[in-house]
């Protein structure tokens, strides 16, 4: 038996998966640090400290010798200049085979004895305005291997499963990736919402009206969509102010301040789908409370076709550098 690791490397953790030749994972280990551990230390050297040992504990934990690894497959921001080694993005559009004709084995043996490969992360082409990504790329992958799995197809193209999509990967970073019907990358946008919702609930005057917490994952629905129609009648700006204001003389509680700030936070993003040719369908996949919280968004705005992708136990990032690596012979 041969055995498959996937890392998942992102800015503040660091996700380890063990795979059997059945794609069944049999072991997982997190780490709170990841590259940002370099940029504060100004050197690599505890990020690789932090690998290393991460591979061990995974490895013991499932009983599992080095020699039983077929390949280590790594996405996401080790892939960075912050990272083991930088991999220059890739230009949409991109699908699994351009991703795994460019991915990187590279040699660190006090990490792992054989080479850890790579896979790039994807940028935008010129003529659709530069953003770009390292680690979600994977995670669509994932999706749409899942969505073929399940046979889905969009209900205004009959049975044919050759459709555009827009998936929306929320978290720190919300990335809204456009995909062809053939399965490729488009293009992207990225937001900051995660990391915005984040210091306005602990840095800012709003985060007394919220004590201090993220929106809870039990958000009231009725102020989470009061909080996006404030946003688009007054601007981001006014309706966080106004956060304040309900909490003050409204009698809101913390959580239906949270729900509010929430709403005005994630009404800014959904200006991207406004904007954009819409496609056949939306995925939105990715962490609570901001996924269901788009979702009950969207439907508000009578977008069709949303659907709401509720991942089970196989990690999106992992299940997606697998089958790149598959589609390269390595596993």
């Amino acid at each position: 038996m041969s055995y498959f690791l996937t890392i998942d490397g992102g800015t503040t953790n660091t996700r380890y998966t063990l795979w059997d030749q059945t794609d069944e994972v049999i072991g997982t280990y997190r780490q709170d640090t990841g590259v940002r551990i370099s940029a504060v230390t100004g050197s690599a050297d505890a990020y690789r400290q932090n690998l290393a040992e991460g591979i061990r504990q995974i490895l013991e934990k499932s009983q599992i010798s080095d020699h039983e690894i077929r390949a280590v497959y790594a996405s996401g921001m080790i892939t960075s200049s912050l990272g083991l080694q930088e991999v220059p993005h890739i230009p949409a559009p991109a699908g699994i085979k351009e991703l795994a004709a460019a991915v990187q084995p590279v040699q660190f043996p006090e990490i792992f004895p054989e080479p850890i490969h790579l896979i790039p992360g994807v940028k935008n082409a010129m003529s659709t305005g530069m953003d770009m990504m390292r680690g979600e790329e994977t995670e669509v992958i994932a999706l749409l291997a899942a969505l073929s799995e399940q046979n889905v197809s969009a209900p205004n193209v009959g049975s044919s499963r050759s459709f555009s999509r827009l998936i929306i990967l929320p978290g720190s970073h919300n990335k809204f990736i456009w995909v062809s019907p053939e399965g490729k990358i488009e293009r992207c946008r990225t937001t900051l919402s995660g990391e915005l919702i984040d210091a306005l609930s602990h840095h800012t005057i709003l985060a007394d009206a919220v004590e201090h917490t993220f929106a809870p994952s039990d958000y009231d629905p009725e102020w989470l969509l009061a909080g996006a129609r404030a946003a688009d009648a007054k601007g981001l700006t006014a309706a966080l102010f106004e956060t304040r204001i309900h909490r003050m003389f409204d009698g809101l509680s913390s959580p239906q301040a949270a729900a509010f700030l929430l709403g005005a936070v994630l009404e800014e993003d959904l200006k991207v789908c406004s904007v954009a040719d819409l496609p056949d369908e939306i995925i939105i996949a990715g962490k609570e409370p901001l996924r269901s919280a788009i979702v009950y968004l969207l439907k508000e705005k009578n977008l069709s076709h949303i659907r709401e992708y509720i991942p089970d136990d196989k990690p999106l990032a992992g299940y997606g550098a697998l089958l790149i690596a598959r589609e390269k012979g390595d596993f």
